[in-house]
């Protein structure tokens, strides 16, 4: 009977792992697209920014004197970069430190604006955005790119997935060891794992 029954805990201690794997494993997969979602929401918020302000600059200008007027893209070691497209798409204006390479069109529809991830010039991975700038007095629609590096973007969201395998990994394992042992150690460990359940309750209560 002993036998018969450490062999029933073993099963549904596996069993209670396993499906605390699979819940957390959703979880994560959950928290990682919405991550993902804002992260990059932030991202493209912050493009559009720049692009309608220079797409502004550029309306009122010539794009020569734009250029003038944009110092911070003269820096070699700025992670911003835009190119200026005619309506054929020909590229009449990149920043200085563009290194005199355009950032390149997506493909297919643009629409008013689209947002796209590229290979800056200085062979980092980015991310841009392209606009359409209505060109009045010629009836034409010229085409701004804009781009910023997305390195630290990138950093970012890898530790995140960092953190949160951490946090599956160590909660299965704890799982494990608190369905399928009742040590004194094990006791301890989950009644301290209660704690962060318990006192918003009393909070609460109180």
């Amino acid at each position: 009977e002993v036998r018969g029954d450490w062999s029933i805990r073993r099963r549904l201690a596996w069993q209670l792992t396993l499906a605390m794997g699979l819940i957390l494993t959703l979880v994560f997969l959950v928290l990682d697209y919405a991550i993902d979602r804002e992260m990059y929401a932030r991202l493209d918020h912050f493009l559009n920014v720049r692009a309608s302000a220079l797409a502004l600059q550029l309306q009122v200008r010539t794009p020569e004197q734009a250029a003038k007027l944009l110092p911070e893209y003269d820096l070699s070691g700025h992670t911003d970069f835009f190119t200026m497209y005619d309506a054929r798409k020909r590229p009449i204006l990149r920043s200085v430190n563009s290194r005199g390479q355009a950032l390149p069109v997506p493909k297919g529809p643009l629409g008013q604006s689209r947002h796209y991830d590229l290979f800056l010039p200085d062979g980092h991975p980015g991310r841009a955005i392209v606009l359409r700038v209505p060109r009045p007095e010629a009836a034409t629609s010229d085409w701004l790119v804009v781009a910023t590096e997305r390195g630290a973007w990138d950093l970012a969201e890898r530790r995140i997935h960092l953190a949160l395998i951490a946090i599956i990994a160590v909660g299965t394992l704890i799982g494990a060891l608190v369905a399928r042992r009742r040590t004194v150690a094990v006791s301890l460990l989950d009644g301290t794992l209660m704690i962060p359940f318990v006192i918003p309750g009393i909070v609460m209560g109180i």
